[in-house]
């Protein structure tokens, strides 16, 4: 999540979040910075909300739920052998799941909901795929 966050000693401009944190390396007080240009539309190669600074989480959710969800419309979707045949995912699906997400990256649909929001839970408990191979 360091790519979110910037670390300067003054603080900037109102428009960005900022909030103090304690420097490990100095006694001079740093702000933490988040930077909405930085968030990464394919679902597959996003951090989990948890792994951000517990102090920018609320406005990583608002940017992604302002920017919404990653849904290639000019992709096309690999097609994987299914016994005799050969299936994708369809574009169509984002229309019907507006809240539905596809990484490229990955091949595998996700759900914008489920990422924001869903609880820090054990590796075990679930996954963030609606299907995994």
């Amino acid at each position: 999540m360091d790519k979110f966050l910037t670390k300067t000693s003054t603080p900037v401009n109102v428009e960005s979040v900022n909030v103090d944190v304690e420097s490990p390396t100095s006694n001079k007080r740093a702000c933490v910075e988040f930077n909405p240009e930085n968030l990464i539309s394919d679902r597959g190669r996003r951090e989990q909300i948890e792994e951000c600074n517990v102090n920018i989480r609320d406005q990583v959710r608002r940017a992604y739920l302002a920017k919404g969800p990653c849904q290639p419309l000019n992709y096309e979707f690999p097609k994987t052998q299914y016994g005799i045949e050969r299936r994708s995912f369809q574009k169509s699906w984002f229309k019907e799941f507006d809240w539905s997400e596809y990484s490229i990256k990955y091949d595998r649909a996700y759900c914008l909901w489920c990422y924001l929001f869903k609880p820090n839970r054990a590796d075990n408990s679930g996954r963030d795929v609606f299907l995994a191979t």
